[in-house]
């Protein structure tokens, strides 16, 4: 008894967008299959397009929009992006990103300053950043510019984070503690607790800080070619 050809298996429809129609078993009907799909916005691949060509320009119009604040928010990863690579200084165009209405936007803008900053090796770091860290009215801001300034490694940034020690905010307050900590190299074991702070724990860090300042503006100095 002879065994009947077997079909060669159908392939399937491709369609645009990456769907496919493919055989359902048994033959005869078709199954519907979406292939991988971009997660990205069309609003963010175009501002991923625009850091491509370096259109400084407008990528600040896309940081500044509110009615899309993911467009926005990678406008200013962006802007910081090709500050990074290009060596070009766009400290001004991230301190105006940093005044945006929506906490999302600000708290990409600390990134980015803190990250372009660092490269700069600033001795103070930006004062836009140092208000978001002591002023802006969203906690989660406050403690993103907090932990932002320990990224920077500028000295004058420690005073910042020693008011950031008393900050009414438990998240904020342990950010300001780890840069603190960070920039001065130092740790300060249970001499503070951000879950707790005490006015003596504060007094007795803040007697170190000015001496913490002094030897790190000497280092940088020296180093500087």
């Amino acid at each position: 008894m002879s065994t009947p050809p077997k079909s060669a298996p159908s392939k399937g429809l491709w369609l645009a967008g990456g769907v496919a129609l493919l055989p359902a078993l048994g033959g005869g009907a078709y199954l519907l299959f979406s292939g991988p799909s971009d997660p990205r916005s069309p609003a963010v691949r175009r501002v991923e397009m625009l850091e491509q060509k370096g259109d400084i320009a407008a990528l600040q119009r896309e940081a500044s929009r509110q009615d899309d604040v993911e467009a926005a928010s990678a406008a200013v990863r962006s802007i910081g992006n090709v500050s990074l690579r290009t060596g070009t200084d766009l400290l001004p165009q991230l301190e105006k990103a940093i005044q945006h209405p929506k906490p999302q936007v600000r708290i990409e803008a600390t990134a980015q300053l803190a990250a372009v900053a660092a490269r700069q090796r600033v001795e103070q770091p930006p004062q836009t950043l140092v208000r978001a860290a002591l002023t802006d009215n969203d906690d989660d801001v406050r403690a993103a510019a907090m932990q932002a300034l320990g990224h920077t490694r500028a000295p004058d940034a420690l005073d910042t984070l020693l008011e950031g020690l008393s900050d009414r905010d438990v998240q904020v307050r342990r950010f300001a503690f780890e840069s603190l900590q960070t920039i001065a190299g130092v740790r300060f074991g249970s001499i503070y607790d951000p879950e707790s702070p005490s006015e003596d724990g504060i007094r007795k860090i803040s007697a170190y800080v000015p001496g913490f300042r002094e030897k790190l503006k000497r280092r940088m100095r020296s180093n500087q070619p």
